[in-house]
């Protein structure tokens, strides 16, 4: 793997490890959540059948596979970035000593994000079947909102570990021309 001409490799650590394990849990349960949910559907309960007398229309069932069907996509497109190779950063001052931190910090990042993603994912899924069975549900979701400010804030405090060992292109400029 590499970091513009920097060669860096992959790195596992405890907390990575727990994070990439977790992910692919979720994963699992996101495969058999959309197996039973289609499962369901297609051959539905007396439940089902007293709300769907004729049969499970297309337009209430659907929107249920598309959503695990986007977080599988999004987990190959995020494990796919793990190995394809990253160009230098425009903001970031990446050396050959600092560029395996840098993989570190962003594989991390991507981890984290990961499992966020899957989550909010999974708070939909929940949304979705209740509007299967006609309960008015709120399409904003507390969780989704709570997903996305931890997955801000991850990348923020990522951000901000990053640049104490990389600084920033302009502050390197602004300390260059000052000497």
């Amino acid at each position: 793997m590499r970091i513009g001409e920097y060669r860096v490799k992959l790195n596992y650590s405890i907390l990575k490890g727990f994070l990439d394990a977790l992910g692919l849990l979720m994963v699992l349960a996101v495969v058999d959540l959309a197996r039973t949910y289609a499962g369901q559907c297609l051959y539905p309960d007396r439940v089902l059948y007293s709300i769907y007398p004729d049969g499970v229309p297309t337009e209430r069932w659907l929107p249920g596979l598309i959503l695990p069907i986007i977080a599988l996509i999004y987990v190959i497109i995020s494990v796919i970035y793990v190995f394809i190779p990253k160009r230098l950063p425009r903001s970031f001052t990446v050396t050959a000593d600092n560029a395996q931190q840098y993989y570190d910090h962003i594989m991390y990042a991507n981890s984290i994000i990961r499992i966020l993603a899957l989550l909010a994912m999974w708070d939909y899924s929940y949304i979705i079947q209740n509007y299967l069975m006609f309960i008015n549900e709120s399409w904003i979701s507390v969780q989704a909102l709570c997903d996305i400010a931890v997955g801000a804030a991850a990348v923020i405090y990522i951000r901000s570990r990053i640049r104490k060992f990389a600084p920033l292109i302009s502050e390197e400029n602004k300390d260059a021309k000052t000497e």
